[in-house]
C-alpha cells in the first residue's frame, strides 16, 4: 500500500496504523495536526515513512507504540524505516518511541528534527536493536536525543545503536554530538 503525495491541515492524525505490512508512506504534507501526525500501532512490518513534512502540530510527529484497537497490547513493530522526514514544531516530542515493546530491528535516519515541546528523537526502555543514525536534532525541549534503555552493549550502554547522530544535548550522554 501506498499514502504518497498528500496535503493535511489541522486535522487529528493524519495516519493511524495498525498491523500493515510493506506499507510506504512517502511524500506527505501534514500542517497542525491536534494530534499525532503519524501513529503506528502494533503489528507492523516493514513500514517505510520516508520524505514528509510534518510541522506545527499539537502533538507528536511521528509516534509509534504496541498498542491494538480493542484488543490491548500487541507486537513490536519490526523493520520499520523513518527516513528524510522534516519534523518542525511540535508541541510534543519529534519522533517519539513511546511504550516498552513497541519498535525493534528498525532504522531511524536522516531526518531533521526541529523545536521540539519534549524531545527530538526519544526512545523508552525496552526497544532494542534500532539503529538511529545521520539525523540532525535541535532546539528541543527536553533532549534532543533520548534513550531511556539501559544495561545494554548499544551507544553509550542503552539497547540501540546511535551512530553520527547532530545535536547538543542528549540522555545518556554520546547520542548525538
Amino acid at each position: 500500500m501506498e499514502i504518497e503525495k498528500n496535503d493535511s491541515i489541522g486535522d487529528g492524525n493524519f495516519l493511524q496504523l495498525y498491523g500493515g505490512s510493506e506499507v510506504s508512506v512517502e511524500h506527505n504534507d501534514v500542517r497542525s495536526a491536534t494530534g499525532s501526525s503519524f501513529y503506528l500501532g502494533a503489528d507492523n512490518a516493514g513500514v517505510r515513512i520516508s520524505q514528509n513534512t510534518l510541522r506545527d502540530g499539537a502533538g507528536i510527529g511521528i509516534r509509534i507504540e504496541n498498542y491494538l484497537v480493542d484488543v490491548g497490547t500487541g507486537a513490536a513493530s519490526t523493520g520499520v524505516e523513518l527516513s528524510h522526514n522534516q519534523i518542525q514544531d511540535m508541541g510534543g516530542s519529534g519522533i517519539d518511541v513511546d511504550t516498552a515493546g513497541a519498535l525493534t530491528d528498525s532504522l531511524v535516519t536522516r531526518n531533521r528534527v526541529e523545536d521540539s515541546g519534549v524531545d527530538g528523537i526519544h526512545f523508552a526502555d525496552g526497544n532494542p536493536g534500532n539503529a538511529i543514525s545521520h539525523n540532525h536534532v535541535k532546539d528541543s525541549a527536553g533532549f534532543d536525543c533520548r534513550d531511556d534503555s539501559s544495561g545494554g552493549t548499544g551507544t553509550s550502554g542503552t539497547d540501540n545503536a546511535w551512530t553520527k547522530n547532530k545535536g547538543k544535548t542528549s540522555s545518556p550522554a554520546g547520542l548525538c554530538k
